[in-house]
């Protein structure tokens, strides 16, 4: 098939992919306490995200696009903003040590453990996929871990132009290669891609060395030797170019996507990043573009947050809900609120933790909050710079219902803490007094923990009964022998023939 009929079939899928992508987006689902998944809320094609430091176009996902893996986006990068330059294999002089001679040229060797190249443009071993090994090693590390290496299984068997045909199950030439971050990208990934999406700030070079068809200029074709697949950045047209051209590196990869919590949008460039703690919530819907990138938040273990109610809190009503914490770890104390189809509609960061405000109070104010129901995440977050990806700890989730900018709790999942009722009877012991709790599941043991604690006081101890505590009414300590009350005095009377002396 000649390329330009090859380029109208693949535009035509990528729109029909992308509508279907977009319907399932706006399709209705049952209100959920976690966010929808990155791969139906970013389109492909379409949608652009932050990571490492750059832009990336997502072209691949758990079904459709280039390299479809289970729980994965595929980026490609945007182009602005990596000018990073290589051979695809450099030239080097005869007497190099590090040379090898294809026909009158002379080229780099492979790096130690690879083994050599039959042609020099075998992909495992040149500059280009050494320079991607480099690049993606600068990233950082928390942001590599998400990275899902991929491995490039040998085209040695292949055989030439006319030569009797061979296989690229990888679609390189030469040895395979293991545990690649950042790869280039192959022909036909490249052929997936629509006409803007090959477009790039300078001129690269796919992993695939094509050559021209003599007789049909329109068709390329795998070869080994001397020629590779350049795509020029301005046209994204194709051509086949010598190997020792210089190049722009255009990276890709595959995201593992299964730790992330949930995206934001900058739609009304108030992006994450940008957001101060304090200033109340900010919309934050994806709007897949070129010019409106998202951000990834990503599950980390390492940050934690506990979030507490009394009994009337967790179900409170408020245009601001209040609640407790403790034990924060992270730079920011943050909330979402997650719409009913598991989009991000509203973001804001409450506070900032410090060590001295790791535990205390919460306000999460609902002034412009759109009505409806919603579901409340609240979380500690390292927030990076907006090219990054940012981190949160496990989310605390609540239905919050909203109308007329107040809201209304239910569903809380946090920690909900025992509300005293203290009885008006005094209890006691000989020597303090306290009020019991008459709530059920109260844990506390300690009587001087207890409401009214205190020791007895007042009142007298006779030789007949204990002191009275004036505070509770109840007797505390020992009778007095050597105190009498109650006494009573008897005249004496002499006695006489019929009675004893008295």
């Amino acid at each position: 098939m000649k390329l330009l009929k090859k380029l109208a079939c693949i535009l035509m899928c990528s729109f029909l992919c992308a509508c279907g992508t977009f319907s399932a987006m706006c399709g209705g689902e049952a209100l959920t306490a976690q966010a929808a998944q990155p791969s139906s809320q970013l389109p492909i094609n379409t949608s652009v995200v932050y990571f490492g430091g750059y832009q990336w176009w997502v072209v691949g996902n758990d079904t459709e696009g280039i390299y479809p893996q289970g729980n994965s986006l595929t980026l490609l990068a945007v182009g602005n903003d990596i000018t990073n330059q290589t051979d695809y294999r450099a030239r080097c002089s005869a007497t190099d040590s590090n040379a090898k001679v294809y026909g009158y040229d002379y080229f780099t060797k492979n790096p130690f453990g690879i083994t050599e190249w039959k042609s020099p443009n075998e992909y495992a071993g040149s500059a280009l996929q050494q320079s991607m090994e480099v690049m993606a090693a600068t990233l950082p590390e928390e942001e590599q871990a998400l990275i899902q290496p991929r491995t490039f299984n040998d085209g040695t068997d292949f055989k030439d132009w006319d030569g009797n045909p061979g296989t690229l199950p990888s679609g390189i030439v030469g040895w395979g290669i293991a545990n690649q971050k950042f790869w280039a990208i192959s022909y036909a990934e490249f052929e997936q891609l629509p006409d803007e999406l090959r477009k790039y700030t300078n001129s690269y070079a796919l992993r695939t060395p094509l050559e021209k068809d003599e007789n049909d200029k329109n068709e390329y074709e795998p070869e080994s030797g001397m020629e590779i697949a350049l795509v020029d950045g301005r046209s994204g047209d194709l051509l086949s170019v010598d190997v020792g051209i210089s190049l722009t590196m255009r990276p890709a990869f595959s995201l593992d996507i299964s730790s992330v919590k949930f995206v934001t949008g900058d739609k009304n460039q108030t992006a994450k990043s940008r957001t101060a703690a304090g200033s109340g919530l900010s919309e934050a819907s994806i709007v897949p573009s070129r010019t409106t990138p998202a951000k990834l938040t990503v599950l980390d273990s390492d940050l934690a947050l506990t979030v507490t109610a009394d009994t009337e809190q967790a179900v409170q009503t408020g245009e601001t809900l209040t609640f407790g914490f403790e034990n924060a770890k992270g730079g920011y104390l943050s909330c979402i609120l997650i719409d009913a189809d598991g989009a991000v509609k509203y973001y804001g960061k409450l506070a900032e933790i410090t060590s001295e405000t790791s535990s205390g109070s919460l306000s999460i104010p609902l002034s412009g909050v759109a009505d409806g129901t919603y579901t409340l995440n609240l979380f500690s977050e390292q927030c990076n710079s907006k090219e990054y990806t940012d981190f949160c700890s496990a989310p605390v989730t609540m239905t919050l219902s909203v109308a007329s900018e107040t809201g209304t709790v239910s569903d809380f999942s946090g920690t909900v803490l025992h509300t005293h009722s203290w009885s008006a009877e005094w209890s006691g012991d000989g020597t303090c007094h306290w009020h019991e709790c008459t709530a059920d599941g109260c844990d506390i043991t300690d009587n001087s923990q207890k409401d009214g604690y205190g020791a007895h006081e007042g009142g007298t101890a006779v030789c007949s009964s204990p002191a009275t505590c004036q505070v509770c009414g109840l007797t505390y300590g020992s009778a007095d022998p050597n105190i009498h009350s109650n006494l009573e005095h008897v005249e004496r009377k002499e006695a006489t023939h019929l009675s004893a002396v008295r």
